[in-house]
């Protein structure tokens, strides 16, 4: 999920359901995300529904959310967006491995991120830089027509 708009927003951009198929939106507790960005730091929880730091939470009591992890995309000093996985399964629970390897994927995110919008900017300069020859040649050929057209009027008056 990636933070967009000038609310910055989280928006799902990639979403995967074991238990759907993929509908492009996603359930999730909005209070371990908005942590997770506030705060910069990652979050696990074994047992979301007693976990002191979401006791009460509508989400997590709503989609009745055992164990969750969330980790930051991070671009500098800022928050781009999370990568956040949760468990409704009493069954099995999310380690402390799990989230060491979100977290090695989510550095990967950033960096990729990161790259495509270096790439974008290149592509623009290169377009900016296309559309400046243009003009210079442009002005250059109406000197040298203008340059022309004077030689000409001064060897007409002499």
């Amino acid at each position: 999920m990636l933070l967009e708009g000038e609310g910055k927003e989280l928006v799902s951009k990639v979403v995967r359901d074991l238990k759907k198929s993929y509908g492009g939106k996603i359930s999730l507790s909005r209070s371990i995300a908005k942590m997770v960005v506030d705060n910069r730091q990652s979050v696990l929880t074994s047992d979301a529904q007693t976990d002191e730091r979401f006791k009460m939470k509508e989400s997590i009591v709503l989609q009745g959310i055992h164990s969750a992890m969330c980790v930051p995309l991070v671009q500098g000093e800022s928050t781009i967006g999370v990568i956040y996985g949760d468990r409704t399964t009493t069954s099995t629970s999310y380690t402390t491995e799990d989230i060491d390897f979100f977290a090695a994927i989510a550095r990967q995110i950033s960096i990729g991120l990161i790259n495509a919008q270096l790439l974008e900017d290149q592509k623009q300069m290169v377009a900016l830089q296309h559309d400046l020859d243009d003009a210079v040649v442009e002005e250059g050929d109406v000197r040298g027509v203008a340059g022309r057209h004077r030689d000409v009027v001064a060897d007409e008056e002499q």
